[in-house]
């Protein structure tokens, strides 16, 4: 309802009354801007909530009860380096580093996981080994 009258009505010019399509657009355009902003600080919230996880679940990985097995480990590299750094980057080592060759791929095999999912990721493979 505008000024006591719907928006079918006014579209329709019913009882004389002509709605500016502009001032309609803007009205609905204010309302969008609204929904998106209170969209990208729910958005913003979780986020940090997920990096103090991910930084929790760093600190935790230093203190679990047993050693995960190579794979694990591997794992963990690639979630923690796409969480923080985002895709892989510069040349894969050389055949002779089997170590870090080893890291490089892991970490390439995340490539296109979004930093948000790969830290989230990461906190539940922790979580998993505690």
């Amino acid at each position: 309802v505008y000024n006591g009258i719907n928006h079918f009505d006014a579209v329709r010019g019913d009882q004389g009354f002509n709605l500016n399509t502009a001032t309609w657009f803007n009205i609905e355009l204010s309302w969008s801007t609204a929904a998106l902003a209170l969209n990208l600080f729910t958005h913003r919230r979780k986020t940090m909530s997920l990096k103090q996880a991910f930084d929790q679940a760093i600190a935790e990985s230093k203190n679990l009860s047993e050693r995960p097995d190579n794979m694990t480990l591997l794992k963990l590299y690639a979630l923690f380096k796409q969480g923080s750094s985002g895709d892989a980057d510069g040349e894969r080592p050389g055949m002779t580093d089997f170590v870090a060759r080893a890291k490089w791929d892991a970490w390439d095999s995340v490539r296109g996981t979004l930093q948000e999912d790969a830290m989230q990721q990461y906190v539940d493979v922790i979580n998993g080994l505690k």
